[in-house]
């Protein structure tokens, strides 16, 4: 029997949640070898708490990752004895220390528990709208940084759904992305949102 809830079942509604990859009826079932070695675990948080969502990657004798549940678990069977794996956790939202661990000869099963920090997402950078004689349009919003990292969004009123993405277009220049802004446009607010 697989597990595929997502929440824990709510009786007294009547419902389940789950979380699936196909609507097919069907789940798909790996045979699990019991006399080859399994290196499998448990990503958490520095609170104790599961790190879904975090890639653990095995490499060496054999090569595939697997993305942890919703528990934090995950699981390698079926390895070769005696060869050698590396496995290695990443997260978008944590750092590991180690964040790789290597297995020279692995003769047996192994469970890996990997603690992850929460890391800080940088603040966006400054932004600023002003005058700018490089360009026809004479007005400019930039900010300092690299292209693409963040999306400048506009809006003609500070409302939750009236913003949308300003322009396209955003010129290299100094060490700063740079958009020329036309003044005749409806826009008065702008924004840096990460994409």
């Amino acid at each position: 029997m697989v597990d595929r809830t997502s929440l824990p079942p709510d009786f007294t509604s009547r419902t389940v949640c789950a979380v699936v990859d196909s609507l097919s009826s069907f789940v798909l079932a790996e045979v699990v070898d019991a006399g080859l070695p399994v290196i499998s675990g448990l990503v958490v948080d520095d609170q104790g708490a599961p790190v879904s969502g975090a890639v653990v990657t095995l490499s060496g004798g054999a090569e595939m990752a697997k993305t942890t549940d919703r528990l934090g678990r995950y699981s390698f069977p079926n390895l070769s004895l005696g060869a050698g794996y590396s496995v290695e956790v990443r997260g978008p939202r944590h750092g590991f220390a180690p964040a790789v661990v290597a297995f020279q000869e692995l003769d047996e099963s192994v469970d890996l528990f990997f603690v992850g920090t929460p890391v800080p997402t940088p603040a966006a950078p400054l932004l600023r709208v002003g005058p700018d004689a490089r360009f026809a349009v004479g007005t400019t919003a930039s900010w300092p940084g690299t292209l693409g990292v963040f999306t400048l969004q506009s809006s003609a009123t500070l409302e939750p759904g009236g913003w949308s993405e300003a322009y396209e277009v955003e010129v290299p220049l100094d060490g700063a992305a740079v958009v020329p802004i036309e003044l005749e446009s409806p826009w008065r607010f702008f924004r840096l949102v990460r994409p």
